[in-house]
């Protein structure tokens, strides 16, 4: 598992006004391809290593939740 990160921009419209903006999203190399970080939690299809939208590993599942009785499918 390889933990580079790097900070895309792109041009989006927004839904409210209608005008484009630019909007910066976070990618994380994981086994050797681009993840894109912009949902909630992004898994890597390989290694199922779990990044939240700032690329930062986080922790396995199975310990999700632990200190507030949640389980990891609350997640979803």
């Amino acid at each position: 598992m390889n933990n580079d990160i790097r900070t895309v921009k792109l041009m989006r419209r927004s839904r409210l006004t209608g005008e484009m903006m630019e909007v910066e999203r976070k990618e994380i190399r994981c086994c050797g391809q681009w993840l894109r970080c912009d949902d909630f939690t992004t898994t890597c299809p390989e290694c199922g290593a779990d990044y939240n939208m700032s690329g930062d590993l986080l922790a396995p599942r199975n310990q999700w939740g632990e200190e507030t009785g949640e389980h990891w499918c609350d997640c979803y």
